[in-house]
Formats: C-alpha cells, structure tokens, sequence
C-alpha cells in the first residue's frame, strides 16, 4: 500500500506537513486509476501546498508510524543547506542506487535510495553507508526512519511543480553499490597514499604481533601449544613479558573449543600459580568456552564479531583452529584459504589480532625449512602475519622457536623450555634441535648441519645483486658464500643454497624484473 497526503500549513511551525499524519494508503494501481479519473495526481486533492507520499510501502489501515512499515526499501536523501543543482549532481555522480530522483518544488532534491534491508537493524546499517558515502551533501539527518514522507512527483506546491527527474540511476542495487564502493574505497592513486600519515598499529606482542594481524604458533603433536596459548593470553591481558617479549596490556578473548571447562579453569589457575599472578587480575581475559557446540568457521567468524565487539577485544585466540573446518580437507590449499580469509575478514571487521595454532605432521621435519613445517595446506605457512615455528630442541621440553615476519623486522630464532607450569625463555643454541643430520664422519657432539630455517634470517635483507649463469661472475653467489663463512658454513654450497631459497614459496628472496636483480624480501632501501 502507498501513503500519499497533501501537505498542510501548521500554523504553529509555519511548515508544511502531511494532512492529519497522511494516512490516505490505496495500492498502486488504485492511486493511479484514481489518478487518471480526476485529470492527474494533483487533482485527488485541493491543497497547493503539495503532496507527499512515504518512501516505503505501509499496511492497510496504517497510522503513520514505523511498525507499518511492511517493506524496508527506500532511504530518503535530502538536503536544504547547499544549492539545488550542486544537489543533484552529486546526487547523479554518487552511483547509489537512486530509485526516483524529485524535484521537491523548494529548496531540495529527494532521492529515494533503494537499500532492501531485511530488518530495522539492517536498514539503520544501511542508512549510515550512504550518508558516509555523500561526505559533502550536508543530508537532513532527520530522514532517518522507514515511515518518512518524500515529495511526491505531480503535486503543486505554490506556483511550482514536484517534478520526477529520473528512476533507476546508479548501481543495479545496493549490493552491487556496497561492492563497487568498497573496491572505490580501497583504490587509491600512489601519490595520495604515500601522502597519508597514517600511523602504525599498536604492537600487542612487541617486535611480533600488531593490532589487526594473523598469527599462528606451530608446533608438533602434544608440544604444549594450548598451555602456551593460555600464557600469551595472559601475559598480553596484563600486559606482562611472554618468551622475552613485551606486551601491551589488552583485551583478549580466548575461544576455547576443545578443552573441558572444568579442566581449562585448572589451566589458567596453573599459569597464573607459576607467574605469580592473581586470577581476580585477569579481567581482560575473557574466555568463551565452546566445546561441543557447531564451530563452523563461517558461522563461528559471524558470532565472534558480536562477542569481540561486546568486549572490546584487541586479541582474538581460537584454539584449535581445526575443530572450525566443518566438512573441508586439511590438505586442501582451496579449503583451508576459505578458513584463512575468513579469519582475515574477522580480523578486518574487529580491528582485533587473530591468533591460532597449527601442528606439525609426523616424522623427521629438520630437513624442511622452518615455514614448511606446518601440516596441511601450505597455505598455513604464506598466510599469517607472523609464524612461529616450535621445533623440538635438544635439551628436554625445549623447543626451538623460529618467527617468520611479514611487516615486522626479523627476529632471531630463540629457544624456550617447559617449567612445570609455563615455558620459560632459556639461553641455549638455537640450531641444536633434534634429530637434525650431522656431517658424514662426525659425532654426534660435532657441529650441527645447517638448519635451513636460518637461510630466511642470514638471507632475507639481501641488497638487490645481479645473478650471472657462471657463478664466479655472480653477485648473488658471491654475497651467499661470504654470509655462509660468516656463519662458518661451507660457502661452496652457495650455488645449491641460491637454488634453494630463490623458490618463491620460500618466501626469501625476490626477482625485480625490471632491474633484473635478486634482493631479499625485508630487505629496505
């Protein structure tokens, strides 16, 4: 049903407003039947203070309110404070899909902005999406609510006409506009990006880990990850060092979908006994137990909006990640990029770090680089933000850690070990790990092999060098060989080694095609 009224003067406001509420509501055709019987729209009624007709479909019997609303079509834009036709030409260019363009016969051109919200939360959501998208339409943000009455096309108001301009510009819809406005949005001419000042985010985990970016700690099978997971959650919430690191105090909320309630109270109770901290401190450490229930990542992804905002959380930790993959294959580089961009979205959406842990599959892995080790999909090792690689070390209960950084400087490998209650950083060499391959001939006391996890952290500042088909004409082999002495390796592996870490699944180094030079992937002019 369509609620149409003519306008009358209220002699308290001098305004003009819709007769007694304008609740006048026919269906479509009746209006118009009606319409053309009496010559046009302007003859159904008698005043000449115009017509006005709501945005949105009504009820029958409707009062005029929002609940008689049937239909959450339309937003009405208007403006009354810049000049007509400096209106309708932003209201042309904006590519918002303008259903009905009117000249209201005053001051203003109203546009019926079609937006086909579901629910009245959906339609306030959408409101605001176009009043961000027209930053210089100074819009009357009294429209605001479904019921609001429009000029309607054919009235008389004074000597003038409320004139029809145009249906259907812009976008097909509003979903096609939320699409092509976003992708606008996030298009930027070079010269006015590099001119923004805009600053970078809070550092959670110092050196590792900032405000909005994917992490994953991996390990292999019953390496202690979730107790480790358990005491970065509340080194971070107090703001307190973890494995060496600094933290800013944050908000954390930790999703736990594996471990019995009673059994995870234990745990923190644990931690918290062997740092010496108090749980009635922990009152950023919010704890959402979900063991049992259906995690699916794309549903989980939607309520873990809900709850991150509820608590204003800084750090999103989801352990363990494969209880959210529903019916998807672990190996499946397809697969596990839907559960991946799923957690960048989550973390796009929040502002939130997302952090999670990924294991190792069996057997021997010190012959892999250190981003190969994760089991699956190899899509775990590119993804993340920042990757920390916990390879068994030599000593007991220790591991070696090796973090792989995308946006931050390097790290250096480091080793951690289990105190009972917590792991602790430890002084030992990093490249001792086990079951690591010792030169033909030596001992097992001799000097380890080359971990090729340490070609990322000797490699990836590489200045930009020229390669050449002879070796001994080479710059990149001869920069190689010298780090490989450095490091008193055999630098007459330098050849097999460039071999190795020119993969661009290495992550390691990069080919500039225009400068026909190799440089490291951190490395900064």
């Amino acid at each position: 049903m369509l609620s149409i009224a003519p306008g009358a003067l209220d002699h308290e406001s001098g305004r003009t407003i819709p007769e007694h509420g304008g609740v006048n509501s026919l269906t479509r055709d009746a209006w118009l039947e009606r319409a053309a019987s009496r010559g046009g729209i302007a003859r159904v009624f008698t005043s000449r203070h115009g017509l006005f007709i709501r945005v949105n479909p009504v009820r029958t019997g409707a009062d005029g309110t929002d609940e008689d609303v049937t239909a959450l079509r339309h937003v009405l834009v208007e403006s009354d404070a810049i000049p007509k036709a400096e209106q309708e030409r932003q209201l042309r260019a904006s590519g918002l899909p303008i259903a009905a363009l009117i000249d209201s016969a005053g001051a203003s051109i109203h546009a019926w902005v079609r937006i086909d919200a579901t629910t009245r939360e959906e339609y306030h959501a959408r409101r605001e999406k176009v009043w961000a998208a027209l930053p210089g339409f100074q819009i009357d943000k009294a429209n605001k609510n479904p019921s609001r009455f429009s000029r309607c096309p054919g009235g008389l108001r004074g000597d003038g006409v409320q004139r029809l301009l145009a249906v259907n510009l812009g976008a097909p819809s509003f979903a096609d506009w939320e699409a092509i406005h976003e992708d606008a949005r996030d298009m930027t001419v070079a010269s006015t990006f590099c001119a923004e000042n805009e600053p970078d985010p809070p550092q959670l985990i110092e050196g590792i880990l900032f405000r909005g970016a994917k992490m994953i700690i991996a390990g292999p099978s019953k390496s202690r990850k979730t107790w480790n997971l358990t005491d970065l959650a509340i080194a971070v919430s107090l703001g307190r060092p973890w494995c060496g690191f600094a933290t800013r105090v944050s908000t954390v909320l930790y999703v736990n979908l594996e471990i019995a309630r009673f059994s995870y109270r234990k745990r923190i109770r644990i931690v918290c006994e062997g740092r010496g901290f108090s749980p009635p401190d922990l009152t950023r450490f919010h704890v959402w137990n979900r063991r049992g229930k259906d995690n699916e990542i794309a549903q989980l992804a939607d309520r873990l909006r809900r709850q991150a905002a509820r608590v204003g959380a800084d750090l999103i930790i989801i352990d363990p990640i494969y209880k959210t993959y529903g019916d998807r294959e672990e190996n499946s580089n397809t697969e596990m990029a839907q559960v991946l961009n799923e957690l960048e979205k989550l973390a796009q959406d929040t502002s939130a770090a997302v952090l999670i842990a990924a294991h190792f599959p069996k057997g021997n892995l010190t012959g892999r680089d250190a981003i190969d080790r994760v089991a699956g999909a190899s899509v775990f090792g590119r993804d993340p933000d920042a990757l920390l690689i916990m390879t068994p070390h030599e000593q007991p209960d220790a591991f070696t850690v090796s973090p792989i950084l995308r946006d931050l400087p390097p790290q250096p490998e480091f080793v951690i070990q289990w105190t009972t209650q917590h792991f602790e950083r430890i002084a030992a060499d990093p490249k001792s790990i086990q079951g690591r391959d010792h030169k033909p001939g030596s001992s097992s006391r001799g000097e380890p092999a080359f971990m090729p996890g340490s070609y990322r952290a000797m490699f990836s500042t590489m200045p930009p060098l020229a390669n050449s088909a002879n070796p001994d004409e080479s710059a990149v082999i001869a920069y190689i060989a010298e780090k490989l002495a450095e490091a008193g390796k055999d630098s007459s592996k330098a050849v097999s080694v460039f071999t190795t870490i020119r993969r661009p699944e290495r992550g390691i180094l990069v080919f500039d095609r225009t400068a026909k030079t190799w440089k490291g992937v951190n490395h900064v002019a």
